[in-house]
């Protein structure tokens, strides 16, 4: 699952202090180890399908670019959260997280067998 659970509950979550805070601790470490799957998973992935004398490249672009995502998503998500609220603000971000599944789920990785540098990846 691409988005924790506990991530989906926090839209719904009410009640003390205490448990609203134990739940955002439940998201944060649930969030963590799903990074960690995913960033071993798409750098694999990604260096299976670039060529020898592109990883180089590829990887720095790929880095940049996720460098730049993180403070212009911050800064999005703060704006949303003033203008709509917390609560619709984290629904957008959850909503937006589960659909990178769709790539995941519809696409051909599915079909790919071995990481072995013979293996061609074709993203259509």
């Amino acid at each position: 699952m691409v988005v924790p659970p506990t991530e989906v509950v926090l839209l719904i979550v009410g009640g003390s202090i205490f448990f609203i805070a134990a739940i955002l601790v439940l998201t944060l470490i649930s969030s963590d180890v799903g990074n960690v799957i995913y960033s071993i998973t798409q750098m694999s992935l990604r260096q299976a399908a670039t060529p020898d004398n592109f990883q180089r490249r590829v990887s720095s672009i790929f880095a940049t670019l996720v460098r730049f995502g993180w403070p212009s998503g911050e800064l999005l998500s703060g704006f949303l959260a003033e203008q709509l609220g917390l609560r619709i603000t984290l629904f957008i971000g959850t909503a937006g997280a589960a659909s990178a599944a769709f790539r995941v789920i519809y696409g051909n990785l599915w079909e790919l067998s071995s990481l072995d540098t013979d293996t061609e990846i074709h993203w259509e």
